[in-house]
């Protein structure tokens, strides 16, 4: 069961950006496929009744992969569960809580358990470029083709590129990981340089469909994605790629046509006014922290409590995740979400800064450089847009979170004999 578990993740992977309803089906039928056998095994074992296993440590050990997030992950939830309480619509929180919230940790945790060794993260890792290839190549031809897109038949929105997402910004949501991730895969220790050819052009082919949304802040993420990258890897280009983006920002400003900066939105009285717009939003969205500030307004309220600012009818989400976080769960909230952050940042650097003489390894280390780059550059495009709310984008993040834990632990194994949890927890929390 656990193989068929691990084939619908490598379903969910591929049919992410095209279907919402295979994610629900894949990630419910990992999930029991999971939970069952372990429910059923440690019943026989026990000898015990069928509710007992509730109330067992070991049992949930044995079901919830540990990983240095545990106590944040845990703390979350918990803040959480008290927003539901506190909340002005309980009901709408709960259905926030178990359909939106839960399925983050359980797509983060699904993924940990589920591909525990090298041959599993590999084989997930060309599954991800494959479909990253087939919706960044769907964006060129919607873009300068087709008018639509192969997958979904959806038109281009406000000149910008689509592919099978509803909106350019959640295409670029997608790419700004997948830009970091490729621009690691380039660095993998290939003996045919013919490899690294291909993986440059596909690298070329993602950016470029991240540069037809025309979203400024999925390329500015991107951005920071690539240079995070490069901080670990290599400083020497990193210093180039610096200069080389700063030159072409000034020369695009200053001697492009008007008519291509109006269609990127880069002309200053737009950038102006659209700064203007979120900052509005903002301080309307944080007047309200001000009424509950601890557990905030309630899970999913968001929307209806917006109303009663003076930012009015006008936004329906933050337009940053961080402060929709904060206004729905409080500052207890928001430092639980950013807490998990930072413990799996923790996390990567320890793994990061070890030496892996195995080849595999080495390769399984730059993959994971490129996924942590790849969910920081996410997380600076989050401050723009709310993909956490989204479901195709908030589970994209959870499992490449995931992947990057699975790693983490692959790599601790291989590095140290058995894997030790309490270590590597102890190492990421000190």
């Amino acid at each position: 069961m656990t193989a068929a578990a691990r084939i619908l993740l490598l379903i969910l992977v591929f049919f992410l950006p095209y279907s919402k309803a295979v994610i629900e089906i894949c990630v419910i039928g990992a999930l029991a496929l999971w939970v069952f056998p372990r429910v059923r095994i440690f019943i026989r074992s026990q000898n015990r009744l069928p509710v007992s296993f509730l109330g067992s440590r070991s049992f949930w050990r044995g079901l919830i992969p540990r990983t240095p997030a545990d106590q944040a992950v845990f703390f979350f939830l918990a803040v959480c569960l008290c927003s539901v309480v506190f909340s002005m619509d309980p009901a709408k929180s709960l259905r926030g809580f178990i359909t939106k919230t839960l399925e983050w940790f359980v797509v983060f945790y699904l993924v940990t358990g589920l591909f525990s060794a090298r041959e599993h993260i590999f084989r997930v890792v060309k599954i991800y470029v494959a479909t990253t290839v087939f919706i960044a190549a769907d964006a060129f031809l919607q873009f300068f083709w087709l008018g639509y897109d192969v997958f979904r038949s959806r038109a281009m929105v406000r000149d910008g590129a689509t592919a099978a997402f509803s909106h350019p910004n959640s295409l670029a949501g997608y790419c700004v990981i997948a830009v970091p991730v490729f621009l690691a895969l380039c660095f993998l220790p290939f003996k045919n340089r013919g490899h690294r050819f291909v993986l440059i052009f596909l690298l070329g082919l993602v950016s470029g469909a991240l540069i037809l949304t025309f979203s400024r802040a999925g390329w500015l993420a991107a951005l920071w994605g690539g240079l995070v990258f490069l901080f670990f890897r290599d400083k020497r280009i990193l210093a180039g790629v610096v200069l080389t983006a700063v030159l072409f920002s000034l020369c695009f400003v200053r001697f492009s046509p008007l008519e291509v900066r109006k269609r990127t939105r880069t002309r200053p009285e737009i950038v102006r006014e659209d700064i203007r717009w979120r900052v509005h939003v903002w301080e309307a969205s944080l007047s309200l922290v001000k009424e509950k500030p601890l557990f905030g307004q309630g899970l999913n309220t968001y929307m209806d409590v917006v109303q009663r600012t003076r930012a009015g009818q006008d936004p329906i989400y933050a337009h940053n995740c961080f402060v929709q976080v904060l206004v729905e769960t409080g500052l207890l909230g928001l430092g639980g979400f950013l807490w998990i952050l930072v413990s799996l940042a923790r996390a990567a650097f320890q793994t990061g800064r070890r030496i892996y003489p195995v080849k595999e390894d080495q390769a399984l280390l730059i993959i994971m450089l490129g996924a942590f780059s790849g969910l920081m550059a996410f997380l600076v495009h989050s401050f723009f847009d709310v993909h956490f709310y989204s479901l195709q984008l908030s589970v994209y993040f959870w499992l490449i979170a995931g992947i990057l834990m699975s790693i983490i632990r692959v790599l601790h194994a291989g590095a140290g004999g058995p894997f030790d949890e309490g270590r590597l927890e102890q190492e990421a929390n000190p």
